[in-house]
This record gives structure tokens, sequence and C-alpha cells, in this order.
């Protein structure tokens, strides 16, 4: 690495490991102040998400003109913004005693049978939506929870942002690193296995339609299923106030085996994709619309 680059990634880790500790330990108003104000610069400045976000927008038609896609583009960075700084303050908060203070599950019978079941491995998919952090940090006090992230491309930050994400029974891991043998082993111990499913992927891909628009979505979870037979739900956090949330899960998804695994992968994937869909209609302003969904 060139000796210039690994300075920056070293100084870009103290810079948010001090971060991280000034926002766990600050007031919850003030950090909410920053993140605010932190939103609206990045908004402004980082010009190209703006633009992507508000395309998206209109694209999914959710918003009809320019200025009504701008406003919720916007919303859509104070959200994003409010998730990291709560997700940070989270982390000192929210306790095995406390944690039903500020989340509550609004989850169907059969899948808060299946959450409080001792030893019941489960998949579930979820979206940028809302707060995924604090979703994670909450379950996690009731089961095991193994999260796949997508890992910063400088590895000292990296591993800040790593270590101020895990918890006692929540921990994340690279999908550059995990290994199909991971989840599964995790699932087999009676954990939880949480992958995001609103991203482009790349490889590994299958084809779906979302808000009727043609997309490319990773067909790991679908796999992970057909491969486990382990439930498969579909949860969000949203957020209901300041610090406060709730956590919504559909499922177990069903599904019918044909013996293609590749039909049976793009149902699952398909069905999957249908219910965040529906989870973003009802809050869009709390949705990651920066990332590039729709691609060629």
């Amino acid at each position: 690495m060139n000796p210039l680059r690994g300075a920056w990634h070293r100084t870009e880790a103290v810079a948010a490991q001090a971060v991280v500790s000034l926002a766990a330990s600050a007031p919850l108003g003030a950090v909410l102040g920053v993140a605010r104000l932190a939103a609206l610069v990045a908004y402004l400045v980082w010009w190209r998400r703006r633009r992507i976000a508000a395309e998206n927008i209109r694209l999914a038609g959710v918003r009809v003109n320019k200025a009504q896609a701008r406003a919720l583009a916007r919303a859509s960075f104070t959200a994003f913004a409010t998730m990291v700084a709560e997700s940070i303050v989270a982390r000192r908060r929210l306790t095995r005693d406390n944690w039903q203070k500020y989340v509550s599950l609004h989850l169907s019978e059969e899948a808060e049978a299946l959450l409080r079941r001792p030893g019941q491995g489960l998949i579930v998919a979820s979206a940028h939506l809302g707060n995924w952090e604090v979703a994670a940090r909450a379950i996690s006090m009731i089961k095991p929870l193994l999260v796949a992230y997508r890992p910063f491309n400088n590895p000292h930050l990296n591993e800040v942002a790593r270590d101020a994400r895990q918890g006692e029974h929540l921990r994340f891991v690279s999908r550059l690193e995990a290994h199909p043998m991971v989840f599964m082993r995790a699932l087999a111990d009676g954990a939880i296995v949480a992958l995001m499913i609103d991203q482009h992927a790349t490889r590994g891909r299958i084809a779906i339609q979302f808000f009727d628009r043609p997309a490319w979505a990773t067909k790991s979870v679908a796999m992970l299923s057909l491969t486990t037979r382990m439930p498969l739900l579909v949860a969000f956090a949203v957020r209901t106030g300041r610090m406060h949330y709730e956590i919504h899960a559909s499922g177990p998804i069903a599904y019918a085996r044909t013996g293609d695994r590749e039909k049976d992968a793009a149902a699952i994937t398909q069905a999957i994709t249908a219910e965040v869909e529906k989870a973003v209609r009802r809050h869009p302003e709390q949705y990651l619309w920066g990332h590039r969904r729709w691609r060629r």
C-alpha cells in the first residue's frame, strides 16, 4: 500500500474512533443536532448521491415532481445521519434489562414464536430502512445474531466500525470473509443470520422487480434458506421518535420447491423484495435512496 494512503487510512480510523467515543458519551440532543447538521452538509456537498437519491425516488414513483423528490431525498439524508447517531448512542443505552423501553416488537404470532424458541435458527432479510443497527442490537438481547456487512475499503476504519457495532451476542462478519459454512454453523447453533437484500448485486445475483422496475439482487438469502431449510423472515426497525423504534417482521416466507434451485431462488428473492417495497412505500423518508439500485 502507498505510504500516504496508509497514513490517511490510519488518520481516518483515529478520527472515527474519536467521533464514536464523543457521541457515545454526549447528550442525545447534542448528538442529534450534529447529525442533522452533518446531513445538511452532506446533502449540499455530495451532489452525486443527492442526484441519485432524487432520481431513484422519481423512478420508484414515490414522489412525482422534482421538488418533491428533492425534499424526500433530503429527508433520507437526515434519516441516515440520525440512524448513525442513534446507533452509536444505543451501544451505551440499550441493555438486556431496558431495551424494551426503546424498542417494541410488532411480529406475526408465528415469527415471535420462532424468535423466542430456544435453539431455533432463523434467517432474517432486511433493508436499509429505519435503523437496522438498533434492530440488530435489540434482537440480540433475545437470540444471538450474526450480521453480514459490506466492509469499508479502509481496513483500519473497518475495524473501528466493526468493534463499535458488535455486542455481547451480536457479531458482524464481512461479506468478503464470510463462507457459507459460517452462516450454516450459526444457524445450527440456534442464532439469527441477518442479511441485507435491497442493494444492487454484481455477483451471485438474480433478476427481480423492485417498484415495477428490473433490478439485480443477491440470491445468497434464498440459497441459504433452500440449503438449510431454516425459517426466513423479513424485518425492519422503523423510527417512531427520539431513540424509539418499532421492529416489524413478516413471515416465515412460504414457497413451494420445484426442484429447480434457480427458479426457487428467484421466487423467494422476489417475495422478499415485495415485502421490502411495501415497507419502503409506508416509510419512504426513512429509506436510504442514495445507492444506485437500478443499473443497466
